[in-house]
């Protein structure tokens, strides 16, 4: 992470101040939040929010967090010294919108796939990850970084309001649009079905849903009770651009289940 996220920054700023100075646009993840808010005691994070207030959070979560979160840092040192920047906080690529087609190896969807095969959803408070579709997030950012206005602006690449959909929320449209049932279990409980098995889509992460973090908490339960990500700016940038949030329709659904996940909704396979 340290050699492709922060060394390799580094090299793309020396190109971007390079002879003529060159605008950058990076790439960050809403992740540089951690679970600062069992730190900050905050509900919501704000696009101009100073992301140091987090650090007692990032710097015990993982590789890719830490990673990211100095990125920002970096960038923004540079922008003190007159590079123009622009920084994007990506939420969670689940798919792409029309075709439902996703990196299979991320821990969304190998979420997904165990909770269908049991039957089962982890019983997380208020677990938000900041679902959208990743023709979202690159629509947004080709509009936004054309405008010079946004130079100097950080913007949270997620949903507003209740089109931010917790974990528990996100299962229950399974539900309601293909009749899916998913009992809710104590976290532990659920792990316990699948930690052992070596085959299970989730055990080459299971160091994210077991290992310890904080008071006997793995990582995925620091992330309960999350911050709401303001996007605000975000908003103000789109604005008159056609450029909507999508949001998780019984099509988009379908899609995701489909050719990302490989599963058929219980409604169509009679």
């Amino acid at each position: 992470m340290k050699r492709d996220n922060v060394q390799g920054l580094r090299e793309i700023i020396r190109f971007a101040a390079h002879s003529r100075t060159k605008p950058l646009m990076l790439l960050s993840t809403i992740s540089v939040y951690s679970w600062g808010h069992l730190h900050t005691g905050k509900r919501v994070m704000r696009e101009s929010d100073d992301i140091d207030q987090n650090l007692p959070a990032v710097s015990r979560d993982i590789g890719y967090v830490r990673s990211k979160w100095v990125m920002e840092k970096i960038a923004d040192l540079a922008a003190a010294q007159g590079l123009p920047l622009m920084t994007f906080r990506l939420g969670y690529a689940t798919c792409h919108s029309r075709t439902g087609v996703n990196a299979d190896y991320q821990w969304w969807g190998r979420l997904v796939k165990t909770c269908i095969s049991s039957g089962t959803v982890p019983d997380l408070r208020d677990m938000r990850e900041g679902l959208t579709t990743v023709d979202y997030m690159t629509r947004a950012i080709a509009h936004v970084s054309r405008n010079p206005q946004a130079l100097g602006q950080k913007f949270n690449l997620i949903h507003q309001g209740d089109n931010n959909l917790t974990l528990r929320e996100f299962f229950s449209l399974l539900e309601r649009e293909f009749g899916y049932r998913f009992r809710p279990v104590p976290f532990a409980q659920w792990r316990a079905q699948w930690e052992n098995d070596s085959d299970a889509p989730l055990y080459p992460l299971l160091s994210l849903f077991k290992d310890p973090m904080v008071d006997e908490l793995s990582t995925v339960e620091l992330y309960q009770d999350t911050y709401r990500w303001d996007c605000s700016n975000l908003q103000r940038f789109l604005q008159g651009s056609g450029i909507d949030e999508p949001r998780f329709t019984r099509q988009l659904l379908l899609n995701y289940l489909q050719h990302a996940i490989g599963y058929a909704p219980l409604s169509l396979q009679a």
